[in-house]
């Protein structure tokens, strides 16, 4: 298990009072034996996925919305200039890299 960019306060280090003392240096990696990892599950069982960018097969549609996105949350998407947008103008990210809408969208000439 690979954690990055954590950030180790007394607020995430709450059962160990101690923990200042541990670890002194910055923190850029850590990484724990199968036997101690508590979060892989809910990582790769999709229960805490989001998406990090729109399907490959939504050419031509953008969005300022800048990735990666939590599951749950909703983008505005509309078409690159020169096109125009039928169906959705917002989907929501149910899993990593899936989205549900309700009429799929897609950019036209």
């Amino acid at each position: 298990v690979l954690l990055v960019d954590t950030t180790l306060s007394d607020e995430v280090c709450t059962e160990e009072s101690s923990w200042r003392t541990a670890w002194e240096l910055d923190v850029t990696m850590i990484m724990f034996p199968p036997s101690l990892d508590t979060a892989s599950e809910q990582f790769s069982t999709g229960e805490l996925a989001g998406c990090d960018g729109l399907p490959a097969s939504w050419n031509k549609i953008i969005t300022d919305t800048t990735f990666p996105v939590a599951k749950g949350t909703v983008l505005t998407i509309t078409c690159d200039t020169g096109y125009l947008l039928s169906g959705s103008n917002e989907v929501t990210c149910d899993n990593t890299n899936s989205y549900s809408y309700t009429s799929e969208p897609t950019c036209v000439l």
